[in-house]
C-alpha cells in the first residue's frame, strides 16, 4: 500500500492507526481494500475535476496556509515536546514519539520553531542497528 501511495509504510500505519485512510485491523494486522483507497483518494483530490470541463469563471479563494486549527496543533506539540523535558535528566528525546502523536508535518513543524529559538537540537542516535532522529536540549 505504501508504494501505490508514494509514501513509507509508516506513514501508511500512522493513517490508518489515526483513521486519516481507510482500513481494517484484523488479528493485528492493518489490511487496506484497493477500492477503499481509490475512494479515498478521489473524495481528497484537490484542483479540478478531470471528469467535467474546465470553467474560467470559477474563482477559488484559497484558505490560509496556516489555519488557526493547524497553529494550535503545532502550539500543541511544542508544549508537549518543552512539558517532556521539564523536571528529567534525560538529554534527548525520540522525535518518532512526537511524529507518531501529532503528525509528521505538525511534530516537523514545531521542532523546527524549537530549533529556531535555540531551545533544542535535532540529531541522531544508533539503536539496535538503526538511525533514529532524536530531539536534544540545548546547553543553556
Amino acid at each position: 500500500m505504501a508504494k501505490y501511495l508514494n509514501v513509507t509504510e509508516r506513514t501508511v500505519l500512522d493513517w490508518a492507526q489515526r483513521e486519516i485512510i481507510p482500513a481494517i485491523k484484523l488479528a493485528g494486522s492493518w489490511r487496506f481494500r484497493r477500492q477503499d483507497i481509490d475512494f479515498w483518494l478521489e473524495s481528497n483530490r484537490t484542483g479540478p475535476d478531470p471528469t467535467t470541463p474546465e470553467d474560467d469563471d470559477v474563482v477559488i479563494h484559497p484558505q490560509p496556509f496556516r489555519s488557526a486549527e493547524r497553529e494550535r496543533n503545532i502550539k500543541s506539540c511544542i508544549s508537549a515536546i518543552e512539558l517532556s523535558m521539564q523536571n528529567t535528566d534525560r538529554e534527548e528525546w525520540p522525535a518518532y514519539t512526537f511524529r507518531v502523536d501529532h503528525g509528521s508535518d505538525i511534530a516537523n513543524e514545531a521542532i523546527a520553531r524549537l530549533i529556531k529559538t535555540r531551545k533544542v537540537s535535532l540529531g541522531t542516535k544508533r539503536a539496535n542497528g538503526e538511525k533514529h532522529e532524536v530531539i536534544k536540549r540545548r546547553k543553556a
